[in-house]
């Protein structure tokens, strides 16, 4: 629930209150500010051994969503706060730290953690971190030494269906860089080399003819 106005927040909290018992209040940031994330691996000891800061380029929904476009970015700093928050919570595996830049400070500021793994995975494989492969030596073989580099600048993004959604969604779809027709950027499941995943996707498209609960959704 969100609350616009301080004088509403009591009766607000008292509402959700009732239904989800102690629920997590959030301030609202207002619009604009970079949106960050953080990925990480830490070991048995809750020790960092990867991290990868990314900038959430493009989403869906516009007003705030998983990531459809995305570039890779070196903030040691960002990095070092969610490593810190995951280690001071004795975290072990893979975790993705979510943060926003706050205009009126310009410091971003923690939005949530998600315990698993992420949409945007194989934007930092393609980056040279591949956590996928790292949580499966972690839990083989104890531990695995530290990743400190990744490829900075690299753009990925995902075209079925969160830029395409995107694009329709848009004031400015014709002004986006980089063009939905740019297929020079590594996608999320179209590959040339293994094009199944890519048949899926589409297929899973037909579920929108017969679901109405989906078609719902898709027009809001």
């Amino acid at each position: 629930m969100r609350v616009e106005r301080q004088a509403d927040f009591v009766a607000a909290y008292a509402t959700v209150h009732a239904r989800s018992p102690l629920p997590i209040v959030q301030e609202c940031l207002p619009p604009g500010g970079e949106a960050l994330g953080v990925a990480a691996l830490l070991n048995f000891a809750s020790e960092p051994r990867a991290s990868f800061a990314y900038r959430r380029e493009r989403e869906y929904p516009i007003a705030g969503g998983p990531s459809t476009l995305r570039e890779s970015v070196w903030n040691p700093e960002l990095r070092a706060t969610a490593e810190g928050l995951l280690a001071s919570l004795g975290w072990v595996g893979v975790a993705m730290v979510e943060f926003k830049v706050d205009v009126r400070d310009g410091r971003p500021k923690l939005l949530e953690v998600n315990p698993r793994f992420w949409g945007s995975l194989h934007h930092a494989v393609v980056c040279g971190v591949d956590f996928p492969f790292l949580l499966c030596r972690l839990a083989m073989d104890g531990d695995v030494s530290r990743v400190a580099e990744y490829r900075i600048g690299v753009k990925s993004r995902s075209l079925l269906h969160g830029e395409m959604l995107h694009f329709l969604k848009s004031r400015e779809r014709f002004r986006l860089r980089p063009a939905l027709y740019d297929f020079s950027i590594s996608d999320d499941v179209i590959s040339a080399h293994d094009p199944l995943p890519t048949i899926g996707r589409i297929a899973s498209l037909l579920a929108l003819l017969s679901d109405k609960e989906l078609r719902a959704m898709l027009r809001s």
